[in-house]
């Protein structure tokens, strides 16, 4: 009876290389688009506390133009990070969490149109996912979808860049 068999550097009983490499390319891209749903997810939360008040009074001061910029540039910058490799990062999660607290700002039937949107979001978010945290806080739901946005991208962020980007 023979011994066992030998990989040789092509065979498929050979692990690592390629397949771990493809493997861990996939994953990179599943979380950061988990993250980046986990950033949509907080978003209107964001929009409906303080923060997104924050938001709208400061862009108050201006002028109506300015909102509107600031939401078109948001969305551009989104759109151009998404298309450019299919994998959303740091950017594209920022911009998609700020762009509803900027949206809520921009005059006219947009604007009350989001702000509606955000707070039918935090009344239905609220209540199952108030249940499953065990609290009922917009802001601390915002905190938790946020800050697990914020940590799946670090960590994806930082997989991908040692990957070679």
């Amino acid at each position: 009876m023979a011994g066992p068999v030998a990989a040789t550097p092509g065979s498929p009983m050979r692990l690592g290389g390629g397949a771990t490499k493809n493997a861990k390319a996939l994953a990179v891209k599943v979380l950061a688009w988990v993250s980046f749903a986990l950033g949509i997810a907080a978003a209107p939360l964001l929009a409906g506390t303080f923060v997104g008040g924050i938001v709208d009074n400061l862009l108050g001061f201006f002028p109506a133009w300015v909102a509107l910029t600031a939401l078109v540039g948001l969305v551009v910058m989104t759109a151009v990070d998404l298309f450019s490799d299919g994998v959303p990062n740091r950017v594209a999660l920022y911009c998609a969490m700020g762009s509803v607290s900027v949206a809520r700002s921009v005059d006219g039937r947009l604007g009350d149109n989001v702000e509606l949107w955000a707070n039918t979001v935090l009344t239905q978010v609220r209540g199952p996912l108030g249940e499953w945290l065990g609290t009922s806080s917009a802001l601390a739901l915002a905190m938790a979808a946020g800050l697990a946005a914020w940590l799946v991208s670090r960590r994806t962020m930082a997989a991908k860049a040692a990957g070679g980007r």
